[in-house]
């Protein structure tokens, strides 16, 4: 059937009902009154009476709550980076090691075939000495050596010379060449004098290159170039994971910060809330 309206067991239209709810506290539907037993209702309830009784309490709780928003924020963060920290999945100390071998080796491009150059060099020296003393016996001994023939050659080609002018040609370019071939025999001169064997040299060399090589197999990488590009990603690594732990280390101090001010501002709350009880 239709609803009924009662006010105190009297029927009544629904505009009175109307206008004696503006003039009630509140409504409370079936069981509701159980809440009145919620330890966050009554913390709310209370809120509600020191907000009424106490202008500032509004704005002290209000700072409260805004505190334990960028707490609990500040927790995400440091969490996520702790995370981030801890999948990087790298030994610090062990790449703060290679590089640190890399930076003592002041390693520069083309280095290592030069090395190896100057090590063959060495370990063949006896056969190049062997071969430019043949040499420097054929460009210029006593017993029919190259410069000699050059210079009888010229010498002969003087004399016809001015019959044909080919044969002028001809010599002047012979005299060209014993030019050059008289410098090259003082370089060779040079060179066989500076053809020394320095065993410490050597050694220096071979530990030098057993060094490059073991950085390229502990690199995976195949020249020096490559040796000091992976040096440089170490190195852009390291300093990103110093910065997240730079940036957990404030985070920290910034919880510590918030947890002090949180404190204090708590203390304010429990001491308006008692006098609102």
């Amino acid at each position: 059937g239709k609803s009924r309206t009662f006010i105190n067991d009297s029927p009544v239209k629904l505009d009175v009902l109307k206008e004696l709810s503006s003039f009630l506290v509140d409504i409370h539907s079936q069981h509701e009154n159980l809440l009145i037993n919620n330890e966050h209702f009554q913390i709310e309830l209370i809120d509600r009476f020191a907000e009424n009784e106490f202008l500032e309490y509004k704005n002290i709780l209000s700072s409260y709550q805004n505190l334990f928003k960028d707490l609990s924020l500040l927790r995400v963060n440091i969490e996520s980076q702790e995370r981030l920290l801890f999948k990087s999945n790298i030994d610090i100390e062990y790449k703060k090691k290679i590089i640190n071998d890399i930076d003592i080796l002041e390693l520069k491009l083309g280095e290592k075939e030069e090395l190896e150059l100057e090590y063959k060099k060495i370990n063949n020296i006896q056969i190049i000495k062997e071969t430019i003393s043949h040499i420097l016996s054929l460009l210029e001994s006593d017993d029919g050596s190259i410069i000699l023939h050059l210079n009888l050659i010229i010498s002969k080609l003087s004399v016809i010379q001015e019959y044909d002018e080919k044969i002028k040609i001809l010599l002047g370019r012979l005299k060209t060449n014993l030019i050059d071939i008289n410098d090259i025999l003082m370089e060779f001169h040079n060179l066989n004098q500076d053809l020394s064997i320095f065993p410490n040299r050597i050694d220096f060399l071979e530990d030098r290159i057993n060094a490059i090589n073991s950085l390229e197999k502990t690199l995976h990488v195949f020249n020096v170039q490559d040796i000091i590009k992976k040096r440089n990603d170490i190195k852009e690594e390291l300093d990103n994971l110093n910065t997240i732990e730079q940036e957990i280390e404030q985070f920290k101090i910034n919880e510590k910060k918030i947890i002090k001010e949180l404190s204090v501002v708590s203390q304010e709350i429990t001491f308006f809330r008692k006098k609102s009880a």
